[in-house]
């Protein structure tokens, strides 16, 4: 459901901000107000502009923003979608005349975004404009929601079958024309997963080898820096020994302690430093007494890191990576081993599944094409109290190329608008007013469906009729109002661009688009018109106080 509108510098819209009634809202206007911008606004965000077509002439930019209500199948979609999930739906479109941005949620997304997710909750009748019913699949849908829980357990059958069918497909794309590759990339995995399982590779197993050979490698200079660290802590003959300095520093410093507190803390360091000397002394002798050189450990050493190297070139560039490869050569590995025990019996599947999959479909398109004759009857109801009791309402079948995810053999409605014309698809009816008048009398018809919409085929819940009073007088505009009425009372949020009081009469909310000057410029505005502002409104279309009135 549609809530509010904001705009700025679209066309000649310099600032609107419009806010709907959940009902039957209705906007009316003197010919060339603006009634057409309006309708232009609201398609805007379905990304049917580009920048430059729509911005105004008061800035250099331009922006429209709307506000929707959302419901468990939006927010899913949503949530699939990668788009933040919040009480509202918020839609907005911006830009300079060289740059168009669209957002959904404060996410930016794509205008093929933008039209995915619009018709899903909002949608325009116009005579250049009828996104969902210029789509053939919608029609179906139409059907299964007018057939209701009769249809809904073949129908969940057939999907999970479905399903079924693409994991079988997929496989089937997967696999090359014959085995034989499937084997040779086996074959080259397993002697790859060997060849690194072979090894034992440990975790930093070659910084830790590289580290002790590091040590090997410089041990005549360790061995020289270690015993000229010992000769400078016992001294020589010419050099005292720095231990036992250190301790006649603290024992001066413990002298000057006892006239000066200050000096205590430096006693203690002193001392310190002592203990960590002499500990440093013992640690080296100890390490120079085991610190010997082993050829043939470094030559080990050696060897395994040569292996390493190896497989680091082949599988790396590190270690950690090379364990990573062999986890993913492992997951290949079953993988195929899978795939060439599935594909034994791929074709076997295939055929049993396809069977079954026809099944269904027939079920469905059986009970689709007697859903089909229900809604035709009431839908040719609807026509002759519009008056259109010449046109005929029927359908036709189509089939797709393959399964498709509610069936392969669907229904499309057809219409002939006169006696002799041609059955034709009704999204070719050229007649703006026609066509719009069809659509009422469907969603009258389907309202009676509502109650068995599911989250994946659910209708929109708000619509905009353009053009709906085309070419009718006064006795069938009333009708007319009084049907759109009822319709917006069924939950169906409804917008009405009119020209006729009859229709103007009925509505929850009365809009007047008008246009004013600013300056040089002429703008167009949307006034909200309260009660008496609207019976006015509806006297001037009148064009005189009408008895009834």
């Amino acid at each position: 459901m549609l809530r509010e509108v904001h705009a700025r510098n679209f066309l000649l819209f310099k600032d609107v901000s419009v806010e709907f009634h959940p009902g039957f809202n209705v906007i009316t206007g003197e010919t060339g107000t603006g009634k057409s911008m309006f309708i232009g606004l609201l398609r805007s965000l379905f990304g049917d502009y580009r920048a430059k077509d729509i911005i105004g002439p008061f800035e250099e930019k331009f922006w429209i923003e709307a506000l929707f209500d959302t419901n468990p199948p939006l927010d899913e979609k949503l949530e699939d979608t990668d788009i933040p999930v919040d009480e509202h739906m918020v839609v907005k479109v911006s830009g300079t005349s060289e740059r168009y941005t669209a957002r959904i949620n404060g996410s930016v997304v794509s205008t093929k975004t933008l039209k995915a997710f619009l018709p899903e909750v909002f949608e325009i009748h116009s005579q250049n404009a009828f996104q969902k019913l210029r789509e053939r699949p919608y029609h179906t849908v139409l059907i299964d929601l007018y057939a209701g829980e009769e249809i809904q357990d073949v129908l969940a059958e057939y999907r999970e079958v479905y399903q079924q069918y693409k994991k079988l497909l997929k496989l089937q794309r997967e696999l090359p024309g014959n085995s034989s590759e499937m084997l040779r990339n086996l074959d080259f995995l397993k002697f790859q997963i060997e060849e690194i399982e072979n090894a034992g590779i440990l975790n930093n197993e070659d910084k830790e080898i590289s580290d002790e050979l590091r040590v090997f490698t410089n041990y005549d200079y360790i061995r020289k820096k270690l015993n000229e660290v010992l000769t400078i802590l016992e001294g020589t003959s010419e050099m005292p020994n720095v231990i036992d300095r250190i301790g006649e520093i603290g024992s001066a410093l413990k002298e000057v302690s006892e006239l000066d507190a200050i000096a205590a803390d430096w006693v203690e360091s002193a001392n310190i430093a002592q203990e960590t000397l002499s500990s440093i002394n013992g640690e080296i002798y100890s390490y120079l007494e085991d610190f010997e050189f082993d050829e043939e450990r470094m030559s080990e050493l050696e060897e395994r890191m040569k292996v390493l190297e190896t497989l680091k070139r082949k599988y790396g560039p590190s270690l950690d990576e090379v364990l990573n490869n062999l986890n993913r050569f492992q997951q290949e590995r079953d993988e195929i081993n899978s795939k060439l025990e599935m594909a034994e019996n791929l074709d076997e599947d295939l055929e049993k599944i396809r069977y079954r999959l026809k099944e269904l479909d027939q079920t469905l398109f059986s009970l689709r094409e007697k859903t089909a004759k229900k809604v035709e009857e009431d839908v040719m109801t609807q026509l002759k109290e519009l008056k259109m009791e010449k046109v005929q309402f029927s359908d036709r079948s189509w089939i797709e190329e393959d399964y498709q995810y509610s069936g392969r053999t669907f229904l499309e409605f057809t219409a002939s608008t006169n006696p002799g014309l041609p059955f034709l698809p009704i999204a070719r009816i050229a007649s703006g007013g026609e066509m719009s008048r069809i659509f009422l009398s469907l969603e009258m018809v389907l309202q009676t469906a509502a109650s068995h919409k599911t989250k994946e085929e659910n209708t929109v819940s708000s619509v905009v009729f353009d053009e709906i009073d085309a070419g009718v007088g006064p006795r069938l505009g009333d009708l007319i109002g009084k049907k759109l009425l009822k319709l917006s009372k069924t939950g169906m949020q409804t917008f009405v661009i009119t020209h006729l009081p009859q229709v103007a009469a009925q509505a929850d909310r009365h809009f007047k688009v008008g246009k004013s000057t600013d300056g040089d410029n002429t703008v167009s505005t949307i006034e909200k018109l309260e009660k008496q502002a609207s019976e006015k409104e509806l006297l001037e279309m009148y064009g005189k106080l009408p008895q009834s009135i």
